[in-house]
């Protein structure tokens, strides 16, 4: 936290108070979640969901008074800091703030309890120049999917997607395409291309295999840079380490601490 940051606003969940969120302010959200957990009354452990720093203290009571405001029904108690809200929506107000302030770089979300960064000041900075340009518009895929070769996975499932989006003009043939199958406990993506793929036009293809469901990416060519990227030696090759986790509407690559969520096109079922 930076000396004109006084503290943090923080949104929690608690998996024992479903439909309801915690937003308070604390200058340490890790320890007021411990604290707020060690009770034996808890029904579970509380979780951080999203923080926001801020420059004054007790900025939680305008959150609080604006969302009162809008919509009363939502306060849980007239004395508490519970709201009947889902936390994307929660989340969203920190989010409307953060832009009204421009502080959107103060902006976290949580994976796995690691805060993750938001915004950069390259994305919120409206006056630079963007690194690269879009290669194609977001645009809908209409594809008909073997649902027995993407189940399988492996090498065979990699080169029929990248025939298929070529064949229907979704990429072209010079783009670079990794495919990363979600492991057996159903918590991230792995993949481990090599390091070149970050120089080329580069289509991420991340399927859940017990969805069925493929969430496409499309990274223009240097957009990432290797100092961002975790690497390793495999049989003499340097290979990105991709561990990507989808939670909370982003994805994280937790290996990099990376976020990927704004490169995402697509969400396919098949």
């Amino acid at each position: 936290m930076n000396k004109e940051d006084c503290g943090f606003i923080y949104i929690m969940t608690n998996p024992g108070m479903l439909g309801l969120v915690k937003i308070g302010y604390s200058n340490d959200p890790e320890k007021r979640r411990k604290d707020l957990s060690r009770p034996s009354g808890i029904p579970a452990d509380f979780v951080l969901y999203a923080t926001y720093a801020v420059p004054v203290e007790l900025a939680d009571k305008k959150v609080h008074s604006l969302i009162t405001t809008l919509n009363p029904s939502l306060k849980f108690s007239p004395n508490r800091e519970y709201f009947k809200m889902d936390p994307e929506d929660a989340y969203k107000i920190l989010e409307a703030l953060a832009a009204i302030h421009g502080r959107m770089d103060k902006l976290f979300k949580y994976i796995d309890g690691e805060p993750i960064k938001m915004y950069t000041d390259k994305v919120i900075d409206e006056k630079k120049e963007p690194e690269s340009k879009p290669v194609v518009n977001k645009t809908i895929v209409s594809l008909a999917f073997d649902s027995d070769i993407l189940s399988e996975g492996g090498k065979k499932a990699t080169n029929y997607l990248k025939e298929t989006l070529i064949k229907s003009d979704y990429i072209s043939s010079d783009w670079k395409l990794t495919h990363a199958k979600l492991n057996k406990d159903g918590k991230r993506f792995w993949a481990n291309p090599t390091e070149d793929y970050i120089q080329f036009d580069w289509c991420l293809v991340l399927n859940d295999v017990y969805k069925k469901v493929l969430y496409i990416f499309k990274i223009p060519a240097n957009s990432l840079s290797i100092d961002q990227m975790k690497i390793r030696i495999h049989q003499g090759k340097r290979l990105l380490d991709l561990e990507i986790v989808y939670k909370n509407e982003i994805f994280v690559c937790m290996a990099s601490k990376v976020n990927f969520t704004k490169w995402h096109v697509e969400t396919c079922e098949y």
